[in-house]
């Protein structure tokens, strides 16, 4: 009853109640809104193809590949509405069979995305000796 009475207070059909606009400095900066409530649909970006070419990009862990995988595993296991988009550039036959793995219509709805770099990152990849 009262989480019936939550989703009327925070949902009006498609509508939603975002409790927050803020801005981020992903990306060369970017806008994001928190809301509360309703089904949300999840997009999980993949930047890189292989473990091995994020821990380059990305100068993290190669370990690190696998966590939006392991988000893909748990949203489809839980029925959670999401799509996958890759960087075409990017587009490793490795994540695809990953993608493929956890449910074959991650890679038929795929996504691609444009390469883009944007200034703060090209200086960054440049340093590293990437550019």
């Amino acid at each position: 009853m009262e989480a019936a009475i939550g989703e009327q207070g925070v949902c009006n059909e498609r509508k939603r109640k975002y409790y927050r606009f803020r801005a981020a400095r992903f990306y060369g900066g970017i806008a994001t809104a928190d809301c509360m409530g309703c089904n949300l649909h999840i997009r999980l970006s993949f930047k890189t193809g292989t473990p091995d070419n994020f821990e380059q990009i990305t100068n993290r862990p190669k370990e690190w590949f696998e966590l939006p995988l392991k988000a893909a595993v748990s949203l489809y296991a839980h029925q959670v509405s999401f799509h996958v988009a890759v960087v075409a550039d990017y587009a490793h036959e490795y994540l695809l069979l990953r993608l493929r793995g956890i449910a074959p219509e991650l890679v038929d709805g795929l996504e691609v995305e444009p390469l883009r770099i944007n200034p703060h990152i090209e200086r960054r990849l440049r340093a590293r000796g990437l550019r």
